[in-house]
């Protein structure tokens, strides 16, 4: 036993001076990287077009919060408003002058649904994705604006965009709707195949 515990003994040294050094350069490392702040995203800009429908528009700024878009190689992250009520639903982004790039606005459903969008008073080309409660997005639909045409009565203008609507409906039943810059995703680089993609860190409801 006296001739083995010195080859025992020497070998624990060994194996605690290793851990050691690996622990000292660990803490080197990380009290020598740099501290990151965290990206804040890009701003959402708020701004309306100045015409007498937009006036008496609900011009309410929502909640805001990160969301993340994949499409299983590349993997975007946007900052988005919420519209969870009614009332912020029916906001939308309607009146926007701009919708920046890397921004949105997410709603959120009460209930699944297989309706669609439409784009009344609406000044920004949009895509919507239509997401599935667990992430997965359903369908995109590319959507052109509907502003008033010059004398337009607002029954006819609203019917008009009723109309126009019929080719942003989903098709099948989601539980999130997406609206961001028309062809954003794939100046990004990420595949606009619904089947391959995937959003991430949407609120509960």
């Amino acid at each position: 036993m006296l001739k083995v515990w010195p080859v025992i003994y020497h070998r624990a040294v060994k194996v605690i001076a290793v851990a050691l050094a690996v622990s000292t350069a660990c803490l080197a490392l990380a009290c020598s990287a740099p501290r990151r702040e965290a990206d804040p995203g890009p701003e959402i800009v708020t701004t309306h077009v100045d015409t007498p429908d937009c006036e008496t528009a609900p011009q309410q700024a929502l909640q805001s919060t990160r969301i993340e878009i994949t499409d299983g190689r590349t993997r975007l992250a946007l900052r988005v408003e919420v519209a969870q009520t009614a009332r912020e639903r029916s906001q939308g982004l309607m009146c926007r002058s701009t919708v920046a790039p890397g921004t949105g606005m997410l709603f959120m459903m009460e209930a699944p649904s297989n309706g669609g969008f439409w784009m009344h008073n609406t000044y920004v080309d949009l895509d919507v994705l239509y997401i599935g409660a667990g992430g997965q997005v359903r369908a995109i639909r590319t959507m052109s604006p509907c502003p008033r045409l010059e004398g337009e009565e607002t029954p006819s203008w609203e019917a008009r965009c009723v109309e126009e609507a019929q080719n942003y409906v989903s098709g099948q039943a989601y539980s999130f709707a997406l609206e961001i810059p028309a062809g954003w995703l794939s100046r990004q680089g990420l595949d606009r195949d619904p089947t391959r993609l995937t959003v991430t860190g949407l609120p509960s409801k």
